[in-house]
């Protein structure tokens, strides 16, 4: 095959002798060896095609395998790119920069730009960010990236690719704009969930497009599917995906980006093919039910028609399977997920895929409603055991309302007689230095107890987060009416914050000058993935609760429910240290916050540490879900909601042997987490006693990527 040889394009700057003037940047003065000194703009052989790649008109229709070696000029450094930024000699001017899945940013910048070319339409143009290592072979390396997206093109679902070429020693891969809106933009607009038979069209066209992928050579991942990088056409027939990645994406250590989307591998740092079904999938379960996955805990995908019942039972099989936590036990290809779209999609009556409209569908809520939905729903199924460790504090509450009763009673308000103002400055000021010690721990480590002067939850998802600290700030100053009004913003900014929803609520109740009691509520609020979403649950949970007892005056005397939000961080060790906080606000300053109980901590390990210390200031301590047997009858003021692990345990022995009928069973525990150990001791014990044949060894353990179960097999 011959090689067309084109000449360096003239350029189209104004010189004047060694002057020029630069079209990217405007710079108009003294060139550097030709290049702009501003920007680094080379007006000649900087900018041009890549080697094999001359004839761009027709880039997309024949094979880019052949050309003559590129000659690689030492240039200076081209400057980060910036809006208004010009390329390829003009022809492109940058609109605006495109945010790229988290695991592709190290990959180069996405762009949206004009063509002066085709002035109607937009391109968007991918910047490769080549290795510095082995100099000779970037311009192979561009072109192989170049070749594999181009081949990719000529399939229905990729943008296509229109230009390639590199200027100042950087390589650039121009696409076509894919027409029409993400469906991240549609679902919001929307309101609510799609109709099932345009989602389960979406849903076989995305495993299309994940097949084609699944056959290059070597395979490819995207990793990073969502609702923002799958683009529906104007007529909501089409789908396509965007941000195809350059290189193998790889995960970001200790990642923020949402988890909602992302399998439970990816968060340990692999990304498969399967790990795309799975993003599939969760794009689809939110798109049929409304439910957004980045709001909530992560890997939980509720059953589709809990939570829209008019879902079809096959669609809601689909996706079960596809959301497994397990590889193994989800979809082995996207082709098989594609046949049961396939065959859903044959079993639907006809009828016309219009979205439903308010006035004819109950699905097509406003976003308010929707929203309200899932949060309600989310704390029903998450965070039920949150909402049930207050209420049964309202049992202990009449116990120690007690010595409140009485008419008049007002234990918040109560003016000092003379003979005890010694008493009270001494309170006052053992209390300054309790706060000041709880300032100076959470200036170092992030971790105490909260009024609202301190925030803990800082991490994704937050959009209040600048409020909520003016607020802190406004405590702290002693400026209650700016507190006020900087925590209304922010909970009109993130109504789902139960931090923020908590310190309102406490706010107020202090304004209006109302007796209260108060309950602390223990949490360790850190940036895991896990624990954050649970903690969130247990704070939107008890803002409700809180809310409900005040508003309806279901405390006697008419007294009010104030909560502080006590937070331990990520570190176990720290829970002793903020219980100590509690412990020294009730015996040292005088309980001038009227703490009558503790809810928390959610996990045994933490309460443990906090349960002696909490005792110590004769404080019932109210676990929601700590179930570890070393918790048994370890303090009268200990109480808890879940059942005891050796309870479960005996249960789930009953279960395996005389409802599953098993007669061998092989047990694996996890030695370093003391729930694990003491839910196997009693299953073990009690299958024993039913005559079950147990395999129990200690060194056995399981995990998603590495078990011994297969020396079982």
């Amino acid at each position: 095959m011959g090689v067309k040889h084109v000449e360096p394009q003239k350029s189209t700057l104004r010189a004047r002798g060694n002057t020029m003037r630069c079209p990217r940047c405007y710079f108009d003065g003294h060139s550097t060896n030709g290049a702009c000194p501003r920007c680094g703009y080379y007006p000649m052989s900087a900018s041009g095609d890549l080697p094999g790649m001359e004839d761009r008109t027709s880039i997309s229709s024949r094979p880019l395998t052949t050309g003559r070696p590129a000659t690689l000029y030492s240039l200076p450094p081209m400057k980060t790119l910036k809006r208004g930024d010009v390329l390829r000699q003009g022809r492109y001017r940058l609109l605006e920069q495109l945010a790229l899945p988290e695991n592709q940013q190290s990959q180069g910048t996405a762009w949206l730009a004009t063509d002066t070319q085709s002035p109607q339409s937009r391109v968007v143009i991918r910047e490769v960010a080549l290795l510095e290592e082995l100099p000779a072979n970037r311009s192979q390396e561009a072109r192989s990236i170049a070749l594999r997206l181009t081949e990719l093109s000529q399939h229905p679902g990729f943008p296509k690719v229109i230009d390639v070429f590199s200027e100042q020693d950087t390589y650039y891969i121009v696409m076509r704009n894919m027409d029409g809106d993400s469906l991240a933009t549609l679902l919001r607009r929307q309101g609510g969930a799609l109709p099932e038979r345009m989602v389960a069209e979406f849903g076989r066209q995305l495993c299309e497009i994940l097949s084609i992928l699944a056959r290059q050579q070597p395979p490819m991942v995207h990793g990073g599917i969502s609702p923002e990088t799958i683009i529906v056409n104007q007529e909501r027939t089409r789908v396509s995906l965007i941000h195809i990645p350059l290189f193998p994406p790889k995960e970001v250590p200790n990642s923020k980006a949402p988890s909602g989307y992302r399998a439970p591998e990816q968060v340990r740092g692999s990304v498969e093919l399967a790990s795309d079904l799975y993003a599939v999938a969760a794009t689809l379960h939110y798109a049929v039910t409304g439910y957004n996955p980045d709001e909530r805990m992560a890997f939980f995908h509720p059953p589709v028609r809990r939570l829209n019942p008019a879902v079809s039972a096959r669609m809601e099989s689909i996706l079960s399977q596809a959301l497994r936590l397990s590889i193994p036990q989800r979809y082995a290809r996207p082709s098989d997920m594609q046949k049961d779209f396939a065959a859903l999609l044959t079993s639907y009556p006809p009828e016309s895929d219009r979205l439903p409209t308010p006035a004819t569908t109950p699905l097509a809520l406003d976003s308010l409603q929707m929203r309200q939905r899932s949060r309600n729903r989310s704390l029903l199924d998450v965070g039920i055991f949150a909402g049930i460790g207050i209420v049964v504090l309202f049992g202990f509450l009449l116990f120690y309302l007690r010595p409140f009763a009485g008419p008049g009673a007002n234990p918040v308000n109560a003016s000092p007689t003379p003979n005890l103002t010694a008493t009270t400055l001494a309170l006052q000021q053992a209390l300054n230095r309790e706060l000041t010690l709880e300032a100076q721990t959470y200036q170092k480590s992030g971790i105490g107890i909260s009024d609202g002067r301190f925030v803990f939850d800082m991490y994704r998802g937050r959009n209040d987060l600048n409020d909520k600290k003016q607020a802190g700030l406004a405590i702290q100053q002693g400026n209650l009416s700016s507190a006020v009004e900087f925590l209304r913003r922010a909970t009109a900014e993130d109504p789902n914050d139960g931090e923020v929803q908590i310190y309102n609520e406490d706010m107020h109740l202090l304004q209006s000058g109302a007796s209260y009691v108060t309950v602390v509520l223990g949490l360790p609020i850190d940036g895991n993935d896990a624990d954050i979403n649970r903690v969130r649950t247990n704070m939107e949970a008890a803002f409700l609760m809180q809310h409900k007892v005040n508003s309806a005056n279901l405390l006697p005397h008419s007294l009010k429910l104030r909560i502080l939000i006590d937070s331990s961080g990520a570190n176990t060790s720290d829970v002793a240290t903020v219980a100590q906080f509690i412990a020294n606000r009730v015996s040292m300053a005088g309980n001038i916050d009227h703490i009558i109980a503790v809810v928390g901590w959610p996990y045994s390990r933490e309460t443990i540490n906090a349960r002696d210390i909490i005792a110590s200031a004769h404080l019932p301590l109210i676990s929601q879900t700590a179930s570890s047997v070393k918790l048994t009858g370890t303090s009268p003021y200990f109480f808890r909601v879940n059942p005891a692990d050796d309870q479960q345990g005996k249960t789930l022995g009953a279960l395996a042997v005389n409802r599953l009928h098993a007669k061998t069973i092989l047990v694996l525990r996890d030695q370093t987490d003391s729930y694990s150990d003491s839910l196997a001791d009693a299953f073990i014990g009690d299958a024993k006693a039913l005559n079950a044949t147990l395999i129990n060894n200690p060194s056995d353990y399981f995990t998603e990527s590495n078990t011994t179960v297969a020396q079982y097999a």
